[in-house]
Parts: C-alpha cells; sequence; structure tokens
C-alpha cells in the first residue's frame, strides 16, 4: 500500500511538472511595453519616394520596425514600441520564388547616408499621441 501511494505521488508530480512545462507562463518577452501604430509619408520634398524598405531602430531597446514603401509614399507599421528611433532607408529586397527586384527598383534614388543608424538623420519618437510622421529625403 505504502507503495502505491508513493508511486501515485511520483506520477502526479510528474504530469503536474509536465503539465507545466509544457503551458508556459503564458506571456511574450517585453509583452508589456506601451506600443502603437506607425505610419511614415517619404517624400524628397517634391515627389514622393515609391520603392524601397523602411527600418526603424532603437538602439537602446533593440526594438525596432520595418516594412516596404508602397506607390504613394507610404510606410504602415504596427505595433512599434514606444521611444526613439532611427529611420533607415534601404533599396527593395527581391520578391517572389525567383527572387526577382520589383519593376520599380531603378527607381530607387536615396542616398546612401540614409542607409545606416550611424548616418541617417531621420528620427522619430513613437508614443501614445499622433504617430504619423512625413519625412523628407534630400540631400
Amino acid at each position: 500500500m505504502f507503495f502505491s501511494v508513493v508511486r501515485s505521488l511520483a506520477c502526479f508530480m510528474a504530469v503536474s511538472v509536465l503539465g507545466l512545462g509544457i503551458s508556459g507562463c503564458g506571456s511574450q518577452p517585453r509583452s508589456g511595453i506601451p506600443r502603437s501604430d506607425v505610419v511614415l509619408t517619404l517624400s524628397d520634398g517634391e515627389k514622393p519616394l515609391t520603392v524601397g524598405i523602411v527600418d526603424l531602430n532603437n538602439s537602446e531597446t533593440g526594438e525596432g520596425g520595418g516594412g516596404a514603401i508602397d506607390a504613394t509614399g507610404v510606410v504602415k507599421i504596427q505595433g512599434v514600441a514606444h521611444g526613439e528611433y532611427i529611420v533607415t532607408i534601404l533599396p527593395p529586397s527581391p520578391e517572389g520564388p525567383e527572387g526577382k527586384l520589383p519593376a520599380n527598383a531603378k527607381d530607387f534614388k536615396v542616398s546612401k547616408k540614409f542607409s545606416s543608424t550611424k548616418t541617417s538623420p531621420l528620427k522619430v519618437v513613437v508614443d501614445e499621441k499622433n504617430n504619423t510622421f512625413d519625412l523628407k529625403v534630400a540631400e
């Protein structure tokens, strides 16, 4: 009888520990940080930029986000953690299974200074307020 109770207790503990391991703690890292959606409109001062990839980089927290510039010069990025970001603009990436550049890739005419967090002059602060930014990409 004693061994039966010990064996039942051991099985119960094993199942309990296994259950905790499978279910986890139920939270995601950094899930408590306030976040907002961001809309960036990029232009050369006159015409919208219509091609490229935009990245937001926060060197203090490691947070970031990014997206492709659409045909109207707009990038929408969801769930960006509040904070200050350096904005970089990169050439378009190859798409599709064949890895071809988009047809308008030749239209990417942005100075290299905008492609590095060390040299880009573009900055945005994301907070609980309006997170719509008009950025001029000019020499």
